[in-house]
């Protein structure tokens, strides 16, 4: 007995250490951190899905079908049966870090139509207020997510990374409403946990926070000149000039009648506009340098990334484009010099686009159009010299093109003259293998009297007949036409003559053989 109150107290003894074991992992799970990178996700769903090329509509599609597959993997319903019963987010529900998603991309979906309204809203003005009522509903989405980042289940990143999120939405709205005091204020919040965070993170973290935090400079900056505080410009240039400092030009001087927020969507059109051409004569400076090299490295082992005329070509197109999208701008109009430069520098970049479409069609061996295209290359880059071109390194380029353009206009004249003395079909199957020369393929149907073995009549596609035949000429059917009709002159009988003529036919003929002779 006393041996098995002892096994009795044991087994006690190890349900109880296994119960305490228990309770200290479920613990542990309860009190797991749970942490998101608000920044690194929404910056690298941005790039891979439609911001790189301002596509928003593409972006705000990607947020609709990433809150739904989180809430399917979740098991949580948005709409039960046919009432519209919506979840409400809570700290109770927050088990997994998917969960912190939904109320993101919710934000970054709201915004992403407020921004695609905005670039409508240039046409359309009401769409403002849709753009407005759409980043209201991002900022409520972005705070159902910093009260879910402040809970217990949430590290001080989380929290940090939330706080800065709200104040960036926050600062947007006010910034479109021209509340320009709490708008200032906001981004600089935001700007500021930008700037601790990747003070405290690492260098491949950092690096993404502190870009965060310069692109907020030219809305602060715009925000302190509409307030017209000197204290706050001066906390402003002190805050900034941690990051880099930002240089913004003036498209044309301000009327004195017209406010400078009026301005703003014009000359946020042109900074965009010209970072793009930029970035573009940055690509095709590299791309002429890696053709350069190629030319020089055939015949060594070095691998080099391809360049092909086209890609300068297609490059040249885009700078074009927002060339013609800067003449367009309201404020540019009216600017005579200005639309001038522009102008010039279009007839240049058509010289160089003409130029290397020579250059992609060289392999099609097509030298007469080659040699028109040089020729009116050529001739822009002329007519840009002409205009009195301000830019002293297009200028260079131009005149390097010139150089270029004789070079390769004699080469492609003297292909094309090779070419037309070639000899006759004739005189080429005598002089040259048959197995050298293209033979064209006479369908069986046009061969029956021949007799070759043919392979290609055993394969799977025989050559036995063309489709569609060719068109041959038949003779036509003959048309008549009663031309005499209109000059025959008919006799004109009495219409009592037609009636006892009608008694006496073959009517009463018949009535007579059958008895059926009508006397009443």
């Amino acid at each position: 007995m006393v041996a098995a109150d002892e096994n009795k107290s044991d087994n006690v003894g190890e349900k109880s250490a296994s119960a305490e074991n228990e309770g200290k992992e479920s613990k542990r799970k309860d009190h797991q951190l749970f942490t998101i990178e608000v920044l690194k996700i929404i910056k690298e769903a941005q790039q891979q899905h439609g911001l790189r090329h301002d596509d928003y509509q593409r972006y705000r599609g990607y947020c609709s079908r990433r809150v739904r597959r989180i809430r399917k993997t979740l098991h949580m319903r948005q709409n039960i049966k046919r009432t519209s019963k919506k979840v409400e987010f809570s700290a109770a529900l927050l088990k997994d870090e998917r969960y912190l998603c939904i109320p993101l991309m919710l934000a970054e979906r709201a915004w992403s139509y407020a921004m695609q309204l905005r670039q409508e809203a240039n046409q359309t003005p009401r769409k403002k207020f849709h753009l407005i009522n759409r980043l209201r509903k991002a900022t409520v989405y972005a705070l159902q997510l910093q009260k879910l980042c402040e809970s217990e289940k949430c590290d001080a990143r989380s929290r940090l990374e939330a706080q800065a999120y709200v104040a960036w939405i926050h600062g947007s709205l006010h910034f479109e409403l021209q509340l320009w005091d709490t708008a200032l204020e906001n981004l600089k919040k935001a700007q500021t946990v930008y700037l601790k965070l990747a003070a405290a993170l690492d260098e491949e973290d950092s690096s993404l926070y502190a870009m965060r935090a310069e692109e907020l400079n030219p809305s602060l900056r715009y925000c302190a000149y509409n307030i017209g505080d000197g204290a706050n410009m001066d906390t402003l240039l002190e805050t900034s000039s941690e990051g880099v400092d930002i240089t913004i030009p003036t498209l044309t001087k301000r009327k004195d009648n017209v406010a400078p927020e009026q301005q703003s969507p014009a000359y946020q059109a042109r900074l965009k506009l010209e970072q793009s051409i930029r970035k573009n004569l940055f690509l095709i400076s590299g791309s002429k340098k890696i053709l350069s090299e190629e030319k020089g490295l055939k015949e060594t082992n070095v691998e080099l990334r391809k360049t092909r005329p086209q890609d300068l070509t297609r490059l040249y197109e885009i700078i074009l484009q927002n060339l013609t999208e800067l003449q367009q701008l309201p404020d540019a109009s009216e600017d005579t010099n200005y639309q001038l430069g522009l102008e010039a520098k279009i007839i240049a970049y058509k010289a160089f686009r003409c130029y290397y479409i020579a250059q992609s069609m060289s392999s099609m061996k097509r030298w007469g159009d080659i040699a028109a295209l040089y020729e009116r290359a050529a001739e822009y880059a002329n007519e840009s010299l002409a205009n009195k071109l301000t830019d002293a390194h297009l200028k260079d380029e131009l005149k390097n093109l010139l150089t270029d353009i004789d070079r390769n206009k004699f080469t492609a004249l003297a292909n094309s003259i090779l070419d037309s003395e070639q000899p006759s079909t004739t005189e080429s199957t005598i002089l040259y293998p048959k197995s050298n020369q293209k033979q064209k393929k006479i369908p069986l149907s046009e061969r029956l009297n021949e007799y070759k073995e043919d392979p290609d009549l055993l394969s799977k596609q025989p050559n036995v007949m063309k489709l569609p035949p060719e068109m041959r000429p038949v003779p036509c059917k003959p048309l008549f036409f009663d031309l005499a009709y209109n000059l025959i002159e008919l006799p004109k009988v009495d219409l009592q003559q037609s009636k006892k003529g009608g008694e006496g036919g073959i009517s009463g003929l018949v009535k007579g053989l059958w008895g059926w002779s009508g006397s009443k």
